[in-house]
């Protein structure tokens, strides 16, 4: 039997595994190998054991909730009157891409805004460089948290937020970018050259 595992290092137990691939990924690891038996431990996400002995394998549709997916803990700014891309992230390859399903994955996108110097502030959701979200709007007595659900969602497409000033000398500083979800196992025919791994 062949599998793939994602887990937590420190958590993971597997014996007799013949590895043709280990990569280390922050806190994460991924083994790639032939597996005759596992014993998943504490930390271990089981529904990342994924067996293609059947000629079948299983990719994730991402289905927006409040489950955090990733979280960016970086701070951006801009003091730009056009819209500039101020944070993305790619979407993991474990992920439907658009020819195993043309509904692709629907994700929450969540981000706090914080203005200086000028009377409004705006953002907006981009997928690969294309707008795909409603305008945000950010002035006096606003709320400055912003969540939004984005469907049609691939693996390999850049989950982006652009943003810009109203006037001079104003500011945009936008933080605690997440992205949130809930992992649906879709089974599909096993493809002839399996995608590279990428997780969040």
């Amino acid at each position: 039997m062949r599998a793939r595992i994602h887990g937590v290092v420190s958590g993971l137990s597997v014996t007799n595994l013949d590895v043709d691939t280990t990569l280390n990924m922050g806190k994460h690891t991924l083994l790639v190998g032939n597996i005759s038996e596992s014993t998943p431990d504490a930390g271990v996400d089981v529904n990342h054991l994924i067996t293609d002995g059947d000629q079948t394998i299983q990719y994730y549709r991402g289905k927006a909730s409040e489950n955090l997916l990733y979280r960016d803990p970086g701070i951006y700014s801009t003091s730009l009157f056009v819209y500039t891309k101020l944070v993305e992230i790619l979407v993991p390859n474990d992920y439907l891409n658009e020819d195993d399903s043309p509904a692709g994955s629907i994700f929450r996108v969540y981000h706090e805004l914080y203005r200086s110097g000028t009377q409004y502030i705006y953002t907006k959701i981009y997928v690969n460089d294309i707008a795909v979200g409603v305008e945000a709007r950010v002035g006096v007595g606003d709320p400055t948290q912003r969540t939004e659900d984005i469907s049609g969602i691939y693996s390999g497409d850049l989950i982006q937020i652009y943003g810009y000033v109203l006037d001079s000398p104003g500011h945009l500083t936008l933080n605690n970018f997440k992205i949130k979800g809930d992992h649906v196992l879709v089974r599909l025919p096993v493809a002839e050259g399996k995608r590279s791994e990428v997780v969040w």
